[in-house]
């Protein structure tokens, strides 16, 4: 448990607002996980359709009535989940990426606009003369 949420917890809940903390909380879920060595093959037979509904019942139990199910529901909803989970986790996790390298592209280019000397858009000077 991390801050009294349980892992279940924090599987079921989607990433923060772009930065460094919701990156590295996507990559603490998506290893968790993946230590389950779920077969990728896990539910190759069963219809989507079934999955996505185990998927969301999954999502709308509380732990503890998911520790009242018999054992073959609850693993069967749990594995749903996870297995559904890594494959949505890997695409936050990407799409974090994408949005923080934009927005460190952004104050790069910003910042740019105030130092223009650090970017090359001034000439290159020698003993305090501009070379043109």
């Amino acid at each position: 448990m991390r801050g009294g949420r349980s892992h279940f917890t924090e599987l079921k809940t989607d990433p923060g607002a772009p930065g460094l903390e919701s990156l590295l909380a996507e990559v603490n879920k998506l290893e968790r996980v993946r230590r389950l060595e779920l077969p990728a093959d896990l539910f190759a037979d069963v219809s989507e359709k079934l999955v996505d509904a185990w998927r969301a019942r999954a999502l709308k139990e509380y732990p503890a009535n998911l520790e009242r199910m018999k054992a073959p529901r609850r693993v069967t909803l749990l594995a749903t989940l996870c297995h559904v989970r890594q494959t949505e986790i890997i695409d936050s996790l990407v799409d974090l990426f994408i949005q923080l390298v934009l927005k460190i592209n952004t104050r790069a280019t910003s910042r740019g606009k105030t130092r223009p000397a650090l970017h090359g858009s001034a000439p290159p000077r020698v003993h305090g003369r501009y070379l043109r």
